[in-house]
């Protein structure tokens, strides 16, 4: 299980990472506020909790997948959605992002969008 304190260092990272994703976005050309495509990653300690995260987001409709890594015991789980990055990077969904790969024993590994 996460702690809380745990949990508040991951979507602090999260949100430093997302800091320079969305300037990197500005510089780009991309609108911040407006929606796009948005895959979210998370790892999965193996194939039962991979299949269980994987379901998770499906819960919430967004399609999701998964594949195991090589011969590592982690999986890849992905969720495909269309949201605005500043939607993404809103502190209230990353730690809901967060609590959700937690509690299905997996880690939220942030998102990516093509610019």
């Amino acid at each position: 299980m996460v702690t809380e304190d745990e949990l508040a260092e991951t979507v602090a990272g999260h949100l430093r990472r997302d800091s320079a994703l969305r300037a990197t976005l500005i510089e780009r050309g991309v609108d911040p506020g407006a929606p796009r495509p948005v895959d979210l990653h998370f790892w999965a300690r193996g194939e039962e909790e991979a299949r269980r995260l994987e379901r998770a987001p499906a819960d919430r409709g967004l399609a999701a997948r998964s594949s195991p890594r090589g011969d590592d015991p982690e999986w890849s789980v992905e969720a495909t959605t269309v949201l605005s990055p500043d939607a993404v990077m809103d502190p209230v969904f990353v730690r809901d992002l967060a609590t959700l790969a937690a509690a299905h024993g997996g880690t939220y590994d942030g998102w990516g969008t093509s610019a």
